[in-house]
């Protein structure tokens, strides 16, 4: 179970509008490596109201230091140190 392509492309169709485009320009973003896992660990945390940017940051430190056998596991450890 995880979120799947309807679920992620509803999700992205509700929040696209809540962005400030404007606020966002001149940030740094650090990119998540584009994989099925840290993809649907992003999604998940941003749906469940996370900061984009801190949930990416977090996704990102978690990946270099670990490696994690499924998604739900990253999910956790992003969680506590969010």
């Amino acid at each position: 179970p995880g979120i799947g392509r309807k679920t992620a492309e509803r999700l992205i169709l509700e929040l696209k509008d809540k962005l400030d485009l404007q606020k966002m320009e001149g940030l740094e973003l650090q990119a998540v490596p584009k994989t099925a896992m840290s993809e649907e660990a992003l999604l998940a945390l941003v749906s469940l109201g996370y900061n984009r940017g801190q949930a990416e940051k977090v996704i990102v430190q978690l990946l270099s230091s670990a490696e994690f056998q499924d998604v739900e596991s990253l999910i956790k450890q992003a969680l506590q140190r969010l």
